[in-house]
């Protein structure tokens, strides 16, 4: 028997699709509808789950609330079954304001990702989620184009290299190893420069300042020739107990059973320009090796960061 509080269908529609049919759980964002054997018929594996309930004996129930506020779509957030069973069986761990977090999050990443390239790639070994850019996205616009920006950064400062100074450009993204395979390890990251122009005349769109963040770090270069050129990684950057930053060369990374591996990269430029890049997960199982693209090429300007001058 339906509640007068709970989700109408157009509203679970609407939760899901502002979602991208995505988990909003940002350790899961597992896609939740496909094809079923049947032609005919889809399947769902997504919850529009309320974020204060439905009823006074439900998670995070709010009194002051009318029926129509508990089944409007502001009180809903989309998530995979499971999730949206776990959120609900535990709510002080899972409270309101993460929950809204979660939701606003999500909805942004589907806004980055709708009507391009998703980057998702699905191997016979692993298969790689999306790839966002982590923290404030620094953009410019050159002609009605939006374009990533950001600026060299001193990979021999421990301050600079740990800390995100002016839209520092850093990738995220999970891989999964494919349970039928008995073992899968991450052998590399390569990031491609498919070309390499002068930066353009562009209008700023926003500043950032600082945050930082554990990662693998690719510095790459120009392609003189305009051949494609490879980089890998050359450190991995991590905070020590103490607080301090410490560099790792980045060793072979094995992939769990069950658990996808969250990734972080910070890709930074020898020399300023306007870069086409792309970058890769080189992935093996025994003697099988396969590579999976997680951000398709994309123009990033990288520039020398100005100092400002005395009494400015």
């Amino acid at each position: 028997m339906k509640r007068d509080d709970d989700f109408p269908a157009a509203t679970k529609r609407l939760l899901a699709a502002r979602a991208g049919h995505v988990c909003s759980c940002p350790e899961c964002m597992a896609p939740t509808s496909g094809p079923a054997l049947n032609d005919a018929q889809p399947v769902n594996l997504g919850d529009a789950a309320h974020i204060t309930a439905a009823s006074p004996k439900g998670p995070r129930y709010d009194a002051t609330l009318s029926p129509d506020q508990r089944s409007d779509a502001d009180n809903g957030i989309w998530l995979c079954k499971i999730h949206a069973a776990v959120v609900d069986r535990d709510e002080t761990r899972y409270p309101v304001n993460l929950l809204r977090a979660w939701k606003e999050e999500a909805e942004r990443r589907a806004l980055k990702v709708l009507g391009k390239p998703t980057s998702c790639a699905t191997g016979n070994i692993a298969i790689a989620s999306p790839s966002v850019r982590l923290g404030a996205e620094t953009c410019v616009m050159v002609g009605n184009e939006r374009i990533a920006h950001t600026t060299i950064f001193n990979a021999t400062d421990p301050h600079e290299r740990m800390t995100m100074f002016i839209g520092a450009f850093v990738i995220q993204f999970s891989l999964l190893k494919r349970q039928e395979r008995s073992n899968a390890i991450v052998e590399h990251f390569v990031a491609t420069v498919h070309e390499t122009q002068p930066i353009p005349q562009y209008r700023p769109l926003m500043m950032v300042y600082p945050a930082t963040t554990n990662l693998y770090y690719i510095e790459i270069d120009k392609n003189p020739d305009g051949l494609p050129r490879e980089f890998r990684p050359l450190q991995y950057y991590t905070h020590t107990p103490d607080g301090s930053s410490e560099q790792r060369f980045p060793a072979p990374l094995v992939l769990d059973d069950n658990l996808p591996a969250h990734i972080a990269i910070r890709l930074n430029a020898k020399t300023a320009g306007m870069y086409i890049v792309s970058i890769s997960a080189v992935v093996s199982s025994g003697t099988d090796r396969e590579v999976l693209v997680v951000m398709p090429p994309q123009r990033v300007i990288f520039e020398k960061f100005a100092e400002p001058e005395e009494g400015q």
